[in-house]
């Protein structure tokens, strides 16, 4: 397994082992054994840390990748490898790896070295208890103090992030007001309105949710679909977002 990983030089190298890791994760997850899992540990450690080499994307990259991109399908294939492996370190673990990577003095001069990272964690996000307090806080303060300036592409993947951490976010309900801030003013930018509306939705409210939150959520629902026609029957089967959503949508006319 160690020459394995040092196979591991190039996208095309790398994406030919990924069948392996997916073969040795189903018998690890048949097995069931913590003592065995430990032994690979290591191993999916540094693949991970091999896969977020390779997400990196060229400093000189301007926009937002499209789907339409070689590279946007590997680092898709890329996250579902490490959904599929993470089980064998655990995802707490694979988020502090990226979150130590963060936290290095020059990664603000890297954008490119920023957003893998974040984009890495995306994978794991949703495994992630919502009860964890050590560290998810400091990775959300610094995506919530972002600049304004900051590359489209890490502004993109840091949208996405909060959209996968949306079950963490509502069990700290003092951050949400932060959080729809920050989404909210994405909207005014064309190339993250429509990411920023749907990750807005993935968001829910806690039970005593303001009804001026409530009222956003609304608003938001109607700015994602505002290039189809909206009735207020549709906003009523989005009150598991809110539990006032749908008293408040038939308050709305029909459009």
């Amino acid at each position: 397994m160690t020459l394995l990983l040092y196979c591991i030089t190039s996208l095309q190298v790398a994406e030919i082992t990924f069948n392996f890791w997916y073969k040795l994760s189903e018998v690890l997850y048949r097995k069931n054994c913590d003592n065995v899992n430990e032994q690979f540990k290591p191993y999916v450690e540094r693949l991970i840390e091999a896969l977020y080499r390779h997400c990196q994307i060229e400093p000189d990259h301007e926009s937002i990748l499209v789907q339409q991109d070689d590279f946007y399908e590997f680092r898709e294939r890329v996250q579902e490898l490490i959904k599929d492996v993470v089980f064998i370190c655990g995802s707490k673990l694979c988020f502090q790896q990226m979150a130590h990577i963060l936290q290095s003095p020059d990664i603000s001069k890297n954008w490119n070295l920023m957003e893998a990272a974040l984009f890495i964690m995306q994978s794991v996000a949703k495994n992630l208890v919502p009860e964890e307090n050590e560290v998810v806080p400091p990775i959300l303060e610094g995506l919530l103090s972002q600049p304004d300036d900051i590359h489209l592409q890490v502004a993109f993947t840091s949208v996405q992030l909060l959209a996968e951490l949306n079950e963490w976010i509502a069990c700290h309900p003092n951050l949400l007001p932060l959080v729809l801030q920050f989404l909210t003013k994405r909207l005014h930018n064309k190339h993250l309105a429509t990411v920023a509306a749907k990750s807005n939705l993935s968001l829910r409210a806690p039970d005593h949710c303001s009804n001026l939150h409530a009222v956003l959520w609304i608003f938001l629902f109607i700015y994602y679909y505002h290039q189809r026609p909206v009735h207020r029957d549709h906003l009523s089967n989005m009150d598991g977002y809110h539990p006032k959503f749908a008293q408040k949508s038939n308050t709305l006319p029909s459009f």
